[in-house]
């Protein structure tokens, strides 16, 4: 019998000692007892646009969630790793081909390919100075040019 209730209180204080489950979709509400009191980290989810967000891992893949502050609706998803895949199969790293008007361009920010059937886009390049010149410059209308994808993102502002 003490066994058990040995069993019993160490499952009990386990169970409580997890965080709880964050389903990684737009307009989910975050737990408040995911989000840490002092809130420092920002992520840009738009272009001009900051939110706070949370890092975490969900069935292997590592993600960053972006939230309103007020509401704790989740706004924006970000991932780069190289265990996320998308329901089409697309992957970090693949290389895809695309043209001009399959491109999404937000200055200082995001150039994404189109969305998949799952809501993600990949994100092939950001629009910054130093981003690569190939995505910047030599999209001429109908020309079909092969991108690597470099992560994939969901949502934003």
């Amino acid at each position: 019998m003490k066994t058990i209730l040995m069993v019993i209180a160490f499952l009990l204080a386990a169970s409580a000692a997890q965080k709880p489950e964050v389903k990684p979709e737009i307009g989910s509400v975050l737990s408040k007892t995911l989000i840490p009191k002092k809130q420092n980290n920002l992520l840009l989810t738009h272009p001009a646009q900051l939110r706070p967000y949370i890092e975490r891992k969900i069935d292997g893949v590592k993600y960053a969630i972006a939230y309103d502050e007020d509401s704790r609706k989740i706004v924006y998803i970000f991932t780069n790793d190289e265990h996320f895949r998308t329901k089409d199969g697309l992957k970090v790293g693949q290389h895809i081909d695309l043209t001009s008007e399959q491109i999404t361009r937000y200055p200082g920010w995001e150039i994404r390919g189109p969305k998949g059937k799952d809501g993600w886009n990949p994100i092939i390049g950001y629009d910054l100075p130093e981003a690569n010149p190939v995505l910047k410059e030599s999209f001429e209308r109908g020309k079909t040019v092969t991108v690597r994808i470099e992560a994939f993102s969901k949502g934003g502002n």
